[in-house]
């Protein structure tokens, strides 16, 4: 089962986005329902394509593309960002 890998794609819609994944790795793929508002503030992000996202009960971690290429986990706070979980689909 998977739990995690880059974002290859998403739809927004009104009250969620469904984002499709892929394993880095395996290539396997899937798909999920977020919302993209953070779980520690309740402010709103902008997920995009390059993006890592992995989750685990009813949250899902994300992590920007550019903190992906800062030197080592040097991008502060912005890596693992919880937002919402609301579904998945393999």
């Amino acid at each position: 089962m998977m739990v995690g890998g880059v974002i290859i794609g998403f739809v927004r819609h009104a009250t969620h986005t469904l984002v499709h994944v892929q394993d880095p790795t395996y290539g396997d793929t899937c798909s999920l329902q977020i919302q993209e508002q953070r779980r520690d503030d309740g402010s709103t992000v902008a997920i995009n394509i390059g993006d890592m996202l992995w989750w685990q009960g009813l949250d899902a971690m994300w992590t920007p593309g550019w903190c992906k290429v800062a030197s080592g986990r040097g991008c502060g706070t912005e890596w693992d960002i919880h937002l919402p979980r609301l579904g998945y689909s393999h």
